[in-house]
């Protein structure tokens, strides 16, 4: 992106600067958080550190795949692009700490809630079974519904 921009002085006037920091910083904040990551800053034990690296790994058990690494940082600093766009002025600290979290951001905003699911929500979906708890509301329901319709 920055080569087309040198490159091509004429798509400067297309582009927002503010929009390409915030690009850059994002980015940054990726970097960061796998560097963090290889460092062992943070995941506590090796387990956990190697459960959160996993994405990052080659599928032939080869070691880390910077191509991976690489895609991660341009998704964190797109992240940050969206949003930046609705913001005047640039806030640097917002797009790295976007960079850092996204996988985090995204998740909970495609999964339609912004928080984690309680102890109960979480035992519904590990049954594997309907209940005859859940047929009763089931009843209740349809007899909700049809003196609605009546």
């Amino acid at each position: 992106m920055a080569y087309l921009l040198l490159s091509y002085p004429q798509l400067r006037s297309y582009v927002d600067p503010i929009l390409i920091k915030a690009f850059i910083v994002g980015a940054l904040g990726s970097v960061a958080y796998i560097t963090a990551l290889y460092f062992k800053f943070i995941g506590g034990t090796d387990e956990n550190r190697n459960i959160i690296s996993g994405p990052f790994l080659r599928k032939d058990g080869g070691g880390i795949s910077f191509a991976k690494i690489i895609w991660y940082c341009f998704i964190g600093g797109c992240i940050s692009v969206i949003f930046q766009i609705d913001v005047p002025n640039f806030v640097a600290i917002q797009d790295f700490i976007l960079g850092i979290t996204w996988p985090a951001i995204v998740s909970q905003f495609l999964s339609g809630r912004m928080v984690y699911p309680n102890p109960e929500e979480i035992s519904r979906v590990g049954r594997t079974s309907v209940t005859s708890e859940d047929n009763a509301e089931w009843e209740r329901a349809k007899q909700m519904l049809g003196k609605k319709s009546s």
